[in-house]
């Protein structure tokens, strides 16, 4: 169960409405995201065919695992933290297919 689920669903929704469906045509891709903090629990996203799925725990077998605490997952789905930065910082760390964890750009619209 996750410590926090109203931040959680927050966080869920923020990445459903950034969603570019048009761009996930013929993609197939499952990232898992661990995130620590204050808020720590386990979220997934799922992109098959120009459709996402979302929800809270662990998915099997995920394409890309993302690590990072989760103020600074809030604060890259509302434009206020460079997931870049985090990245060089290693304060955002990546397990999987780099090439499919950077997909992210194209599959979900900047914050505004």
């Amino acid at each position: 169960m996750s410590a926090d689920p109203p931040r959680h669903r927050h966080a869920l929704e923020l990445l459903r409405k950034a969603f570019r469906p048009e761009a996930a045509e013929g993609e197939r891709v499952t990232y898992q995201l661990v995130l620590t903090g204050d808020a720590p629990g386990q979220l997934w996203v799922d992109v098959r065919d120009g459709r996402l799925d979302t929800g809270e725990g662990v998915r099997a077998a995920p394409d890309v695992t993302f690590h990072i605490e989760s103020g600074d997952f809030l604060g890259v789905l509302e434009g206020r933290v460079n997931p870049d930065l985090l990245f060089m910082e290693d304060r955002l760390r990546v397990e999987g297919e780099l090439s499919l964890a950077l997909k992210l750009r194209k599959l979900f619209r900047a914050p505004a």
